[in-house]
């Protein structure tokens, strides 16, 4: 082994799949490769730090990626025990699903003492975390010498402060997610008004939104969103910042797409979904009357996804808004989007029974009604219009010479299952999307694409 250079034994290292966990266990204990092995087998490992000792009994077969649950306790114990272990880690997730914050002082000690461990932490997600906790995130983020820290995500937390966002906007972050968040009542005038931000420019470029809760209205989600783009990451301005060029939110509470016109001139990936759809949704929201609309000038977006919940959503709103985005292509032009080059559908499904391709009679589904995806006869109809709007997507992309069609099927694994739904990779459903679309399927312009989706 001493024949072989160090860099050559670490590079055969840096080939193994990240899956394959046993054989970097394996190499992290054979000398030569030990080192190799243990950076990139902690790399790999979502550390998921429980506040709350119950929640420890949270199943790891529901995660995805894997994680290693361990309480705040064992977590800061091991921290001190395996500091060359720790600094390999690359991403954390604190939870404390006791929203009024079982955090004292010996435990937010604790949480310093881990967070100083993790040197090279790339993403930290805080699902109920507190302010407290936030404040410790800020002064992570802000020691000298971490330049790794890219994305932060906030989950649950009700009362966010405004200057707290403004601050992480400025510290070298480069992705922030809200997920089910509140701001706090009292809002700043404006940016410049926080003397603390006045000194660095925002580096923010990718800003995820979803609704404060299951229940909010678009009062909430206004608020919200105002204060994002007033207070937080104001359009771009060169002083300011490189400005954002990739946004995600649910289209259900921003319709009319404003926050996307308030990046127009920077936005290059736009990411929409429309989560789950009550009965009334179904009715007035997407009906030909809901109002959908984009920014007159989008003029460097190049990607769009439009995400949807197989069986959970209409695809009339699809429909509205593929039209609304694509307005000017029955002309061949390019007004809105010049510089589109694809259209995604990330479409997710369980591995349920009931999604299967056997009728009630034993018969295949899908071959006897020509229906994608495993459908039963009672679809039918239904996904009659689902033809309608990939026939429009295939007459108006085809007339814009080189914007792609892509079909991802987004594979959800809960409870263990490893009936993984498998039928993206059948070629009854890709012979489907191809006499679906002929114009795009000729031209090479159609794609499709499997992936495992991610379940924190």
């Amino acid at each position: 082994m001493a024949a072989f250079p160090q860099e050559l034994l670490d590079d055969i290292v840096s080939h193994i799949h990240p899956d394959d966990r046993e054989a970097l266990k394996a190499c992290s204990l054979v000398g030569p490769f030990r080192e190799a092995g243990q950076r990139r087998l902690w790399k790999t490992i979502t550390l998921r730090i429980c506040v709350v000792p119950g929640t420890l009994k949270t199943s790891t077969d529901v995660l995805y990626p894997p994680q290693r649950i361990v309480s705040l306790k064992d977590a800061a114990k091991k921290a001190d025990e395996w500091p060359h272990l720790f600094r390999h880690i690359q991403k954390i997730v604190v939870v404390d699903t006791n929203r009024s914050s079982s955090l004292g002082a010996k435990e937010v000690a604790s949480l310093h003492r881990i967070l100083g461990r993790v040197e090279r932490v790339v993403s930290a997600s805080f699902i109920y975390a507190t302010t407290k906790v936030l404040e410790l995130l800020l002064d992570f983020a802000g020691r000298p010498g971490c330049t790794t820290l890219r994305e932060v995500r906030i989950m649950g937390h009700r009362d966010v402060p405004v200057d707290a966002l403004v601050r992480l906007s400025t510290c070298g972050i480069h992705r922030l997610f809200l997920d089910e968040c509140l701001l706090a009542q009292s809002l700043p005038a404006s940016r410049t008004s926080l003397n603390a931000s006045v000194a660095s420019p925002c580096t923010i470029t990718a800003l995820k939104v979803r609704a404060p809760n299951e229940h909010a209205g678009e009062d909430e989600y206004q608020h919200l969103r105002d204060t994002l783009t007033h207070a937080v990451l104001p359009p771009h301005v060169e002083s300011m910042g490189p400005g954002i060029s990739e946004l995600d939110y649910a289209i259900l509470m921003d319709r009319r797409n404003t926050l996307s016109a308030a990046y127009a001139h920077t936005l290059e990936r736009l990411h929409i979904s429309a989560g789950h759809m009550s009965d009334m949704d179904h009715l007035y929201l997407f009906n030909g009357t809901s109002g959908i609309s984009f920014p007159d000038a989008l003029p460097q977006l190049r990607y769009v996804t439009f995400e949807l919940m197989f069986r959970a959503v209409s695809e009339h709103w699809l429909y509205e808004a593929v039209e609304a985005l694509l307005d000017s292509a029955s002309t061949g032009t390019r007004t809105r989007a010049p510089k589109l080059e694809r259209i995604e559908f990330q479409v997710y499904v369980y591995p349920w029974a009931q999604y299967t391709t056997r009728a009630h009679d034993g018969s295949d589904a899908a071959k006897l009604l020509d229906l994608p995806l495993g459908l039963t006869p009672r679809d039918k109809e239904r996904y009659l219009d689902f033809s309608m709007l990939l026939q429009y997507l295939d007459d108006s992309l085809s007339l814009l010479t080189g914007t792609t069609f892509r079909w991802c099927t987004m594979q959800m694994q809960l409870g263990g299952d490893e009936n993984l739904w498998d039928e993206c990779r059948d070629h009854n459903f890709e012979a489907w999307m191809r006499r679906a679309m002929p114009k795009l399927e000729q031209d090479g312009r159609l794609e499709f694409g499997v992936e495992r989706a991610v379940f924190e």
